[in-house]
């Protein structure tokens, strides 16, 4: 034991508590142990037996452990107590782990900050992780692994929980109403390779199904001639997803004011059928370059609401642009252009004014300029009464304004904003 371990003053304690010196370590062992120190801390049970050996004849440092039914926020918080090096406590204190440790078996050899080998298996139950700069957080997560310095494997189910994606969205805590995959992953030296198979995941905003595959870069040829951040092969279907709440999965790469634009333009509707094709040297996603890989997403949208000006994009005073309702048609997103393809809908709040075909082009994302080419048709009274209540009655002069027609109309527009 470390001379320097703060002692455990116990004010109540129940169960079997056990150890015993070895020529270069220890072992401990509890079962059924519950107890109340007298500074506030609480170990609400569970079974552990730890071996602990240190190098000795040309044999590296050593350890087992064998655990069940461990409280890993307990754990957490008496681990100033425990025989542990500075950084594993100091790494206790910042992910903050919470959840249940349902069995684990594991060894390992060398320090715990640099082992040499290690081995383990087990369950754990609604694991919690704090996001810590990029690296992601959960709360609720189900885990069977087995894994050994070389490869491993792990089945992962959550259910009405969270995962915390710092540094890839800008509303970062996403809701899970569940979530299943099976990872399997390699490691040669400093190259790793993940897979993430048979992936479903559902909250309110969207349902589907994805299959990931991400591997560490090679210097000599990715773009930042570093192993990090690597190659991400993601292919991903939704059967479902919320129109309003699209700007929240646009990643940090696209620019500010075209996720912007997606959040005040894209007022409701659904889309179905939704594609994902990710895949590249992630230090130049979305602008790979297409013989190199690809970032492409593809949906059908119907029942849309969309604001092609919004008012965030006017001026003060301005009047509003007609809305495009019940609108339908082809989203697509392909690297950093977005396009509206084959699109209908009915221009106008309470209107028969009918877009027959509308076509809308991002050309840049990181340039916001957005154009609309459209046919309509339908009342000429009507059209007359969106034009004078738009900012086309500015722009003629107020010319129009005290017009007054009859019939139907036909009529195409093309806008540029």
């Amino acid at each position: 034991m470390s001379p320097d371990l703060q002692a455990l003053a116990v004010q109540r304690v129940q169960g079997r508590l056990g150890g015993q010196r070895l020529p270069a370590g220890f072992e401990f062992s509890t079962q059924a142990l519950r107890f109340d120190t007298q500074d506030g801390l609480h170990w609400p049970g569970g079974n552990v037996r730890l071996r602990l050996e240190q190098a000795q004849a040309g044999q590296p440092e050593r350890g087992e452990l064998n655990a069940d039914q461990l409280d890993l926020a307990a754990l957490a918080q008496i681990a100033s107590r425990l025989p542990l090096e500075a950084a594993v406590r100091e790494r206790l204190r910042v992910y903050a782990p919470k959840g249940q440790v349902d069995t684990l078996q594991a060894s390992w050899q060398g320090p715990l900050t640099a082992l040499q080998k290690y081995a383990a298996r087990g369950r754990i139950s609604r694991l919690e992780i704090a996001a810590v700069d990029a690296v992601p957080g959960v709360k609720g997560l189900d885990v069977d692994f087995d894994f050994d310095q070389q490869a491993g494997q792990a089945r992962l189910a959550l259910n009405a929980g969270n995962v915390d994606l710092p540094g890839i969205f800008q509303e970062s805590l996403i809701d899970v109403a569940s979530l299943a995959a099976d990872a399997r992953w390699q490691r040669q030296g400093e190259r790793i390779a993940l897979q993430l198979d048979k992936v479903r995941f559902a909250n309110a905003d969207a349902e589907g199904e994805a299959q990931i595959k991400w591997e560490t870069g090679d210097p000599a040829r990715s773009a930042s001639r570093s192993l990090y951040p690597g190659l991400l092969d993601l292919q991903a279907n939704l059967s479902r997803a919320d129109g309003k709440q699209v700007h929240r999965y646009l990643p940090l790469v696209i620019d500010q004011q075209a996720r912007d634009y997606v959040r005040h333009a894209v007022l409701d509707g659904r889309a179905t059928s939704v594609r994902f094709q990710v895949k590249g040297d992630i230090d130049q996603l979305p602008s790979v370059d297409p013989k190199k890989g690809a970032f492409k997403i593809t949906a059908q949208v119907v029942g849309a609401k969309l604001a092609y000006v919004p008012p965030s994009l006017q001026d003060s005073g301005d009047l509003p642009w007609p809305v495009l309702n019940d609108l339908s048609g082809e989203l697509v997103i392909d690297r950093m252009q977005l396009r509206v393809n084959n699109a209908r809908a009915r221009l106008g709040e309470a209107t028969t004014l009918q877009v027959t075909r509308a076509e809308a082009r991002i050309a840049d994302l990181n340039h916001s300029q957005v154009l609309v080419d459209a046919d309509i048709k339908g009342s000429l009274p009507e059209l007359m009464r969106q034009i004078n209540a738009s900012p086309v009655r500015a722009m003629t002069a107020q010319a129009l304004a005290a017009s007054v027609v009859t019939g139907n109309a036909a009529a195409s527009i093309w806008h540029q904003l």
